[in-house]
């Protein structure tokens, strides 16, 4: 790809200044929820539309992947618990945070944020319960049977 105006040497220098700019996530551990605000927000940025965004961890609390899973409207991002637990998957992640802005720049929480939620966490935790198992049981694939330990 060429831009008229843009020889190699900017488009270095624009790459390098995006690589200064944007935070990597490569190896960040996530211990206070700020930890994960700091590396978030960047990306939130002046986005005129609401974004749902989500880091996978590993078990230490390392981001494995960060993902944009939604860009909704102005008002609303439209986010299915399939599209969040496709990419944890995916990612082998331990763990997930999932986050999303106000275009409007007011973080005042709304009935609807809260309701959503906890409609969200109901359901993803009714997920969890189909895609992990329990660490007392093991499964023995040869014999098809379950042995609770």
């Amino acid at each position: 790809m060429s831009i008229k105006g843009l020889g190699m040497g900017k488009a270095r220098l624009l790459k390098l200044a995006k690589s200064l700019t944007i935070p990597t996530y490569e190896q960040t551990t996530i211990r206070p929820p700020k930890d994960a605000f700091n590396l978030i927000e960047p990306n939130f940025g002046f986005s005129t539309k609401e974004n749902y965004t989500c880091l996978f961890l590993n078990t230490r609390n390392k981001v494995l992947h960060f993902d944009n899973i939604s860009i909704g409207s102005l008002k609303t991002a439209i986010v299915h618990p399939r599209e969040v637990f496709r990419a944890a998957i995916k990612h082998c992640s331990a763990s997930l945070i999932s986050a999303h802005n106000h275009p409007s720049g007011d973080s005042t929480l709304s009935p609807e944020d809260c309701r959503k939620s906890r409609n969200a966490t109901k359901k993803y935790l009714s997920l969890t319960k189909c895609v992990t198992t329990p660490s007392n049981h093991h499964y023995l694939g040869k014999e098809k049977s379950l042995q609770t330990l």
